[in-house]
């Protein structure tokens, strides 16, 4: 058994014995949680591209350079809009946050992985959650699935020269084991309930945490419909009081027609599939499947591998990236990597 095992194992443990809150118990739960963490990220430092795929753990997306949903779109500067939770499948208006924006392109992508762009502005300003202020909301990707031979069958979007989105980069980057996603759930809801005074250390070992940990929050074997929403109606309007979502809009398409429909309770099945997200290929059926990702820092300089498709695989940005020629087939195992 691996470190990693052990110290997960040992973690698991601790956070579902039968005993009530106490502060030592909970400083006993940070101290296992912290040593977990450090044995994840030294895992996470060795991964590589064929193993996370061939691990059903590689998630691959296509995204614009600098693509803005809302305030800073220079082209289109429309206000961000967000539907409310208890409106979903209505006709209602979106609210309209003037301010927001959602960036979801390559270059917000590598803005996620620094650990500072998460967390609480000083007080006083006018957003006080990093997150929003910056536009870091959650992005969709695909499982790649590695009974698909080709990288061309794995991207959502034409990669032929013809598009509007063919000259958008493809990003890989390897995700978490389904049982250190669970034991990061598990932690995170023990953290939620412990919300009162003695618990000051797991909090802060929880927040650490999830600013470096690239999680999936969402995942279905079909294209999930989904959008930004707020989880939060009491703090419509409010960007200090929304809680925004994406993946949560609890729609699906319409079989035979392009329409969406209300479909009350796919929010919980998508979560609940996100911490088995590896089951999606086994029921896929159609071209492509939708996963929610939380993209974080990777302990690897090699992830994540960012490249434009050339017409015969994937011609990767410079950097250590690992692979012989910093390229990758559309073969993909035919990658070499060094």
């Amino acid at each position: 058994m691996s470190r990693l095992s052990q110290v997960r194992a040992l973690l698991r443990q601790h956070i579902v014995v039968n005993e009530p809150f106490s502060a030592p118990r909970a400083k006993q739960i940070a101290q296992l949680a912290s040593d977990w963490f450090i044995e994840y990220k030294e895992w996470e430092k060795a991964d590589r591209f064929l193993a996370a795929v061939r691990d059903k753990r590689m998630c691959i997306s296509q995204r614009g350079t600098d693509t803005v949903i809302g305030a800073g779109n220079r082209s289109n500067p429309a206000h961000l809009g967000v539907k409310d939770q208890d409106k979903q499948g209505g006709t209602t208006q979106k609210i309209l946050y003037k301010t927001l924006s959602y960036r979801t392109g390559v270059d917000s992508l590598k803005e996620r992985l620094d650990p500072a762009n998460f967390g609480s502005s000083p007080q006083g300003e006018e957003i006080t959650r990093l997150k929003y202020k910056l536009g870091l909301h959650d992005l969709s990707a695909s499982l790649m699935n590695p009974d698909k031979p080709t990288i061309k069958e794995q991207a959502r979007w034409e990669l032929d020269p013809i598009g509007s989105k063919s000259k958008w980069p493809l990003v890989f980057m390897p995700l978490p084991k389904q049982k250190d996603l669970v034991v990061f759930n598990l932690l995170n809801l023990l953290h939620k309930e412990w919300r009162t005074a003695g618990h000051l250390d797991l909090a802060e070992t929880v927040a650490r945490i999830r600013r470096r940990m690239t999680r999936v929050k969402f995942a279905q074997d079909s294209d999930m419909g989904a959008g930004l929403i707020n989880a939060n109606p009491a703090g419509s309007g409010d960007p200090n009081l929304a809680k925004f979502r994406y993946g949560m809009a609890d729609v699906q398409g319409k079989e035979g027609t392009t329409l969406t429909v209300y479909i009350k309770g796919i929010s919980l099945v998508r979560q609940a599939k996100a911490l088995e997200y590896q089951s999606i290929l086994a029921t896929q059926t159609s071209s492509s499947n939708e996963i929610v990702v939380a993209f974080r820092q990777h302990d690897s300089p090699r992830f994540p591998m960012i490249g434009l498709w050339n017409g015969n695989g994937v011609d990767l940005e410079g950097g250590p990236t690992g692979i012989q020629g910093n390229f990758i087939p559309n073969n993909w195992a035919s990658t070499v990597e060094l």
